[in-house]
């Protein structure tokens, strides 16, 4: 029998470390200087979502959708239906058209059922936002949740490529450093991440 190779699992969680006590020593060092408030800067999403069979989630999504602490304008919406067989299409275009009243653009789709993945990169290639947002439908958000990832968005420099939601009641079973907020790998139930990042990769 095979064995699974964790052999690059130590140096992995060396890097994490090692990138906390560079965030450790330069905090401490700006101490001494005076901090300022940073100003807010929305920045354009398109949130991908891939549907099927979801209509019992729907209504809370989107409901929490909408009262997201965010200028909706900003967003652009892009459902892909991996043939459903209950209401869901319907109960998308019916939130389509709620949506658009409060300055969101969603664009809904449907086709044959091909996949998690495969349904999100085909959502990718429609928008144009410097960040993409890729979701399920089956979690609901907290008000100001896209906001504060946002803002730390707009704090990181072009080498981070993503930023994970954290999940209520349980988090993820994995190591991310308290400190730094970085972690060796992600779920894709709810992330953002850079569009250059997501494409460089291949999605």
């Amino acid at each position: 029998t095979s064995q699974v190779d964790s052999s690059m699992n130590l140096p992995a969680l060396r890097a994490i470390v090692e990138k906390r006590l560079a965030i450790t020593k330069q905090k401490f060092l700006d101490i001494s200087t005076p901090q300022t408030a940073i100003e807010f800067n929305p920045v354009d999403i398109d949130i991908s979502l891939v549907t099927y069979n979801s209509g019992k989630w729907l209504a809370r999504f989107f409901d929490s959708v909408e009262h997201l602490h965010y200028p909706l304008s900003h967003i652009q919406i892009y459902a892909l239906d991996n043939g459903s067989t209950d209401d869901t299409v319907s109960q998308l275009k019916e939130v389509q058209k709620k949506l658009e009243t409060l300055g969101i653009v969603m664009h809904v789709a449907q086709g044959l059922n091909v996949g998690f993945g495969a349904g999100h990169n085909a959502n990718s290639k429609l928008g144009h936002a410097p960040l993409l947002l890729v979701s399920n439908v089956d979690l609901f958000f907290e008000p100001a949740s896209l906001k504060e990832v946002v803002e730390q968005a707009n704090q990181d420099d072009q080498t981070v490529a993503a930023w994970e939601f954290l999940q209520k009641p349980y988090e993820h079973p994995k190591y991310y450093d308290p400190v730094s907020g970085f972690t060796n790998w992600n779920s894709h139930a709810c992330i953002l991440m850079r569009r250059t990042a997501f494409q460089a990769v291949g999605g």
